[in-house]
């Protein structure tokens, strides 16, 4: 009878490590993903406040005004709009 008992008792502490142990395994990987989301969030915030940023420059009208006129090559109404190409050098001596 006490052998049956110690038995029982030996099998149910098996279940029950295994038991531990895929719970331990799942806290890991939960655990890892956690990580990459918590990453992956810090980015998304950064890209946003830098967004924010962007549009708090650009309601401004002189600075919208600037950037479409650097951008497309736009003028001021009386501006003259003057564009400077580099010269080439040739690989050839003269």
């Amino acid at each position: 009878m006490k052998f049956w008992k110690i038995l029982i008792l030996c099998v149910l502490m098996i279940f029950l490590g295994w038991g531990i142990f895929n719970l331990e395994k799942e806290k890991r990987e939960m655990e890892r993903e956690y990580i990459k989301i918590k990453e992956v969030t810090d980015k998304l915030t950064e890209e946003n406040r830098k967004t924010r940023e962007q549009v708090e420059y650009y309601k401004n009208q002189e600075n919208l005004l600037k950037a479409s006129r650097e951008q497309f090559n736009l003028k001021k109404e009386g501006e003259t709009l003057m564009i400077i190409v580099p010269k080439t050098t040739s690989s050839t001596p003269r």
